[in-house]
């Protein structure tokens, strides 16, 4: 009897099965069960980072120009979701005190554009490597007035184990960082 092991990326086949160029059954369920790629979601570790509803003075919103979500790990069958959730919520946290301390000279409130423009994670040697890039634009909510632009990045690299998502999230924390300091130098 024949038969036709798959494996992710990797196809071996017994000679008859070449031969024949043929794929058994076997071989397909083999392919799919061994193959799927493990979905995680990119929800904070712990309690919410912001309560649910909270709207506070500066709105975050996030779009993918190149940037995937899911964020598929090169290297592993794995993928991570909410990406951009996750981002925005990291952002808002940071960059709310800026917010808050200046609220009175911009009653509305300000909106905060990320662009995510590259969004990539890689598996290799136990390690993920994840890296992010966006371009930061800040606008008045009253009147959509252009304020700032600027453009963040960051790179982590960590054990892939015990859990993934752990790169993604410090990477995240450090670039939300990065531009809550834009936004301190930042005139309101």
């Amino acid at each position: 009897m024949d038969v036709c092991l798959q494996s992710c990326g990797f196809m071996h086949w017994s000679r008859n099965c070449y031969r024949q160029r043929r794929v058994r059954p076997v071989c397909i369920l083999l392919g799919l069960c061994a193959c799927a790629p493990r979905t995680l979601p990119l929800s904070p570790h712990g309690p919410p980072l912001r309560p649910p509803g909270h709207q506070g003075v500066l709105e975050v919103s996030i779009s993918l120009s190149s940037g995937v979500d899911p964020l598929a790990v090169d290297g592993e069958s794995l993928s991570l979701t909410g990406v951009a959730d996750a981002l925005a919520d990291y952002v808002a946290v940071a960059g709310e005190p800026w917010a808050e301390r200046n609220q009175g000279q911009r009653p509305g409130g300000w909106q905060l554009q990320i662009d995510v423009l590259r969004a990539t994670a890689r598996a290799e040697d136990d390690r993920l490597t994840v890296e992010l890039e966006a371009q930061v634009t800040l606008r008045a909510l009253s009147g959509r007035r252009h304020l700032a632009q600027t453009r963040a990045y960051c790179h982590r690299t960590e054990a892939l184990d015990p859990d993934p998502r752990a790169a993604v999230h410090h990477c995240m924390q450090r670039l939300a960082h990065d531009v809550s300091g834009w936004l301190d130098g930042t005139s309101p």
